[in-house]
C-alpha cells in the first residue's frame, strides 16, 4: 500500500477522552495518518492488515494497539471489520501506566482475551450511546473505558510486528524524532539518508502534510509542553532541552503556537492540576 499519510485533526479537547466505533468493508482501508494525542485501537470483529510505522501485522479480534504521538498507522480490512477507537489527551494519561506501556515512547501492541474484549466492547458501546444522546456522563464512560483497557494492557505481553523496509520519509522521521533536541537541519537529515535536501523535503511534505521545519517545531513544542507541565525546570532549561536556540526565541514560537507564553501555560497547567486533586 502507498505509505503517504497525514495528521488527523485533534478531536479530543484538553482533559478529555473520546470513544468511537468504526466499521470497514472487505478491502476498505483508512490511509496512513497520525495524531497529536494518544490512541488505542481494538479489533472486535473481522481480520485485516495493520501498518504501524515501519512494521505490519495481520490482526483479528482481540488485537489492541496503544499509539503515541506521531505513530504512523493504517489498516486494510481483509474481511468486514469492527474497530473500537479510544483517544485520550496527555494530561489524562496516568503516569504509572505510561511508564509501563510506552517504554522509550514506542507503541505497544497486544492481544486481549475474549472476556476482556467483551467488557471493553460493552464499555465503548455505552460511551458512544451516551455521546449520541448528549448525556452528561459520556466523558466518565469514555474515560472508564480508557482506564480499564490501559490497566488490562499493562498486564499483557507485547506482540511482535513484522519489520518492513523503512521508506525514505520514515527513515528521516526516525532520525528527526531521535535528534529533535539537537541543532539539526534538513541538510543534516538528508545527508543521513543519502539524498538531496530538496528530494527529502518533497517526500516529507507528501508523507506528513507539512514541511521539515513545521514537523521539527511541533516535536520540540510537544516536548516543551510536557516538561512545563511535569517538571519545575526553568523556561531557559526547557528551551535548550527541547532544541530551541534561546529562551526568547522559544517564547516567541510558543506564543505563536499556543496563544500564551511558556510561563502562562505552566501556570494554567498547575492551576488545573490542583483543581482536579
Amino acid at each position: 500500500m502507498e505509505r503517504s499519510g497525514y495528521r488527523i485533526g485533534t478531536i479530543v479537547q484538553r482533559d478529555q477522552a473520546y470513544a468511537s466505533i468504526i466499521h470497514r468493508h472487505m478491502g476498505e482501508s483508512y490511509p496512513m495518518h497520525w495524531h497529536d494525542y494518544y490512541e488505542i485501537e481494538v479489533v472486535t470483529e473481522g481480520t485485516g492488515q495493520y501498518y504501524l510505522n515501519n512494521e505490519s501485522i495481520t490482526v483479528s479480534p482481540g488485537f489492541a494497539s496503544l499509539l503515541n504521538f506521531m505513530d504512523y498507522h493504517a489498516m486494510t480490512a481483509t474481511t468486514p471489520m469492527e474497530v473500537l477507537l479510544l483517544q485520550i489527551t496527555p494530561t489524562l494519561f496516568p503516569d504509572e501506566l505510561k511508564d509501563t506501556l510506552l517504554r522509550e515512547n514506542n507503541p505497544f501492541c497486544t492481544e486481549l482475551d475474549e472476556d476482556n474484549l467483551k467488557i471493553i466492547r460493552d464499555l465503548v458501546y455505552a460511551a458512544c450511546h451516551a455521546r449520541q444522546k448528549a448525556e452528561p456522563n459520556y466523558q466518565l464512560l469514555a474515560y472508564s473505558a480508557v482506564l480499564y483497557l490501559l490497566t488490562v494492557m499493562s498486564n499483557q505481553e507485547a506482540v511482535v510486528l513484522k519489520k518492513q523496509a523503512p521508506s525514505l520519509a520514515n527513515r528521516a522521521l526516525g532520525y528527526i524524532n531521535k535528534h529533535f533536541s539537537e541543532d539539526i537541519s534538513l541538510t543534516d537529515v538528508a545527508e543521513n539518508c543519502s539524498v538531496t535536501p530538496n528530494h527529502l523535503g518533497a517526500q516529507l511534505s507528501h508523507t506528513i502534510g507539512m514541511s521539515f521545519s513545521e514537523y521539527l517545531t511541533r516535536l520540540r513544542l510537544q516536548n516543551a509542553c510536557y516538561l512545563l507541565s511535569k517538571t519545575k525546570a526553568s523556561v531557559k532549561s526547557i528551551a535548550q532541552e527541547s532544541g530551541f536556540r534561546s529562551a526568547t526565541y522559544f517564547s516567541q514560537v510558543f506564543k505563536k503556537g499556543f496563544g500564551c507564553t511558556p510561563r502562562e501555560y505552566r501556570e494554567k497547567e498547575m492551576s488545573q492540576q490542583n483543581e482536579t486533586r
